[in-house]
């Protein structure tokens, strides 16, 4: 399928430029400031009395974050997750992939003893259901979810080297793509979805290593555009895993 090639493509490139960051002619001052990361962690995505799709601790994820050298600094991040999940709702399905990618930029607003944070941020799933059908023969089809957000963000350094983040995002605009052009009478369907918000955590425990979490709600989507009486229904997606800085 078309879209999924692009996604594989996009992904790649993504991955691509993550590894190849440092080579790319940026001042040493800038690479000081940007810390490479790797992480691992559990996925599950439910809609009540629906479906729900879960993964073990098996989620790989890649990126980047950086902070400016200023007192009140700008800070960006962009990560990309991959992995699979299985399904249960209309019968079950093992071993589907699923990618993530996010992207942050933010400006601190206040500094010491709580560093406040704010700004803006996109979240894009890709979930590659594919074109078969479950174990009691109903079809499957991808998917892909974007979410546009703002968030504030608060965290505190304690003495004892530890620190703790948390983050409120508020979703701005949220987008559903359902591709089931492959299914007879149907063409690839869009929902917008207009309210929904996330909580995220990260403690770190040493400079290097973080515990993280992120709890997003959304609620039910708006019918989709395409008049087939589609909707998303109201959902919640939790991750929680560990990040190990490079």
């Amino acid at each position: 399928m078309k879209q999924k090639k692009n996604v594989y493509q996009n992904v790649l490139i993504l991955t691509h430029l993550l590894c190849i960051f440092p080579s790319i002619g940026l001042a040493e001052s800038t690479l000081r400031n940007a810390n490479f990361f790797l992480q691992l962690s559990s996925y599950s995505y439910n809609e009540p009395l629906v479906m729900e799709k879960e993964s073990g601790l098996s989620v790989l994820g890649i990126g980047v974050d950086y902070t400016s050298n200023h007192k009140y600094p700008f800070s960006a991040i962009i990560a990309v997750d991959f992995g699979k999940t299985n399904y249960l709702g209309t019968g079950d399905t093992r071993n589907d992939p699923f990618y993530i990618f996010r992207g942050e930029l933010s400006k601190k607003l206040y500094a010491t003893p709580l560093d406040i944070y704010a700004g803006l941020g996109i979240r894009y799933l890709y979930d590659d259901w594919g074109t078969g059908r479950t174990s009691t023969n109903h079809h499957t089809y991808d998917r892909s979810s974007t979410y546009n957000y703002a968030f504030a963000s608060f965290a505190h350094n304690f003495p004892s080297g530890k620190a703790l983040k948390i983050k409120f995002k508020k979703l701005i605009s949220g987008q559903q793509e359902v591709f089931i052009s492959h299914l007879p009478g149907y063409q690839n369907a869009k929902m917008q979805q207009r309210h929904g918000f996330s909580i995220e955590t990260e403690w770190a425990l040493t400079d290097e290593l973080k515990l993280i979490t992120e709890y997003w709600s959304v609620r039910r989507s708006q019918t989709d555009s395409s008049g087939y009486g589609i909707v998303e229904p109201k959902n919640s997606t939790f991750q929680m895993g560990i990040r190990l800085s490079l």
